[in-house]
């Protein structure tokens, strides 16, 4: 471990005192706190190995982010290996008229017919079953690790069990993340100064220990800027340095300075989401604060960066396309080769000649409904089929029949006409008013004048 003497240094006392003859010999309480990727749980797998070295029994228990719902699993994870290799007869003369009440809820029996028991019944009755194990297998370390994501019944039973630790042979030793204690663990935060212990913060490493954690992995001849960059970007926070490292020899990047501008994507990409579901436990405020870091950078003032707006902004409706039609949009492609309208027969062109007057305009994305029908149209009109979307170039033709005002190089078939007024033209004489013919113009090669 680097630059973690004084917190070992700590721990060897407490464990000296615990194991130790002579009246001075008893429990103490040790909590480490810090965030995370500090080493707290190596440090505590450390304190566990110099444990069993002095013959004391161990009783380990971490907190989980899934099982905090779960009421006494920290406590069924410190106690329930020491009983669980008992038989049903000795668990009863062991815990005595606890059984009933403390043996379901370390899950070493089924519970029995009737109502719960009383939670400070229950509490009691786990602080003798612990007293009873510590006063046996004397001397005891009961350490937990990640003590934020315990369960609050847990907690809380710990909480007030705590200050007992020094008059046990019983050392106690917590590790947590300040920063995350639930609301419900007010009791266990001020759990060191009311034992008469403080808080052990660890400390992010300096630059010199993030250099020698580099060398060690990549060799000594790492340059000192690309071992610098290394402790920048981590902000001297042991996991992330030895994944960054751990990442830099994946890669076979060489530790020279001109590949030290490398080393910041490396370690934002090695925080993943781990980063952005810390934010959002925090809350919608702390994660707008850091949308506008982002965006203004880290040199900015509080006060600027705090008027973020409350939300991210909506992304704007995309409108409608010029023929009205709504903007549900396929890839663009050819025009359909058949129309089932009546009237159409199969000499009849699927799409119009090249046209010569002006070019028509083609909206920005393609249709996949058919345009919008105009509120006159009959309903008895047969569909028309799906086709392009296109928005024709104003023109005038004058001198042309009603039917044949239609905008070239449509490739559907134009609008039903209205019935010509009194004082329209006459159809010309290649579109008869017959019923036999369709209302609409089918003589894609007539010249428009």
């Amino acid at each position: 471990m680097v630059e973690r003497d004084a917190e070992l240094a700590i721990v060897d006392e407490a464990l000296d005192q615990l194991t130790g003859p002579g009246p001075d010999a008893g429990g103490a309480l040790l909590a480490f706190s810090g965030p995370a990727g500090l080493g707290k749980t190596t440090l505590l797998a450390e304190l566990r190995r110099r444990a069993h070295a002095r013959s004391c029994t161990v009783l380990a228990a971490r907190g989980g982010e899934q099982e905090q719902s779960q009421p006494f699993h920290v406590a069924r994870q410190l106690i329930q290996p020491q009983l669980a290799g008992t038989s049903e007869q000795e668990l009863r003369a062991a815990l005595g008229g606890w059984y009933s009440i403390v043996g379901p809820a370390l899950g070493l029996c089924a519970p029995e017919q009737g109502p719960p028991p009383d939670p400070q019944g229950l509490r009691d009755g786990l602080d003798w079953v612990l007293t009873h194990l510590v006063v046996k297998r004397a001397p005891v370390t009961l350490v937990l690790d990640d003590a934020h994501w315990a369960d609050p019944e847990s907690l809380s039973w710990l909480a007030a069990f705590a200050p007992r630790a020094e008059h046990l042979p019983l050392l106690l030793v917590v590790a947590y993340r300040p920063d995350e204690l639930p609301a419900h663990a007010d009791a266990f935060r001020t759990l060191p100064g009311r034992a008469g212990q403080a808080p052990l913060p660890l400390a992010p490493l300096t630059p010199a220990a993030v250099a020698a954690l580099v060398r060690e992995a990549l060799g000594d001849h790492a340059d000192d800027a690309f071992c610098k960059e290394a402790w920048a970007v981590t902000t001297g926070n042991p996991f992330e340095a030895v994944e960054l490292t751990a990442k830099v020899r994946g890669r076979g990047l060489r530790p020279v300075e001109e590949n030290a501008p490398q080393l910041a994507d490396l370690a934002a990409a090695q925080r993943g989401s781990g980063l952005v579901a810390r934010l959002e436990r925090l809350g919608p405020s702390t994660v707008r604060f850091a949308w506008a870091c982002a965006v203004l950078g880290t040199a900015i003032p509080q006060d600027i960066a705090a008027r973020a707006p409350p939300s991210a902004p909506r992304r704007p409706r995309a409108p409608p396309h010029a023929c009205g039609t709504p903007a549900s949009c396929r890839p663009p492609g050819p025009p359909p080769t058949t129309n089932p309208r009546p009237g159409w027969s199969s000499s009849t062109p699927s799409s119009p000649p090249p046209s010569t007057g002006p070019s028509p305009t083609l909206c920005a994305s393609p249709c996949t409904g058919r345009p919008r029908r105009p509120s006159s149209t009959p309903a008895s009109a047969p569909p028309r089929p799906p086709a392009t979307c296109w928005r024709p170039t104003p023109r005038t033709t004058p001198g042309s029949c009603a039917p044949c005002a239609r905008p070239p190089g449509r490739t559907s078939a134009p609008e039903p006409p209205t019935p010509p007024a009194a004082s329209s033209p006459a159809p010309c004489a290649s579109h008869p008013t017959s019923t036999n013919e369709p209302p609409y113009c089918t003589n894609w090669a007539a010249p428009l004048s």
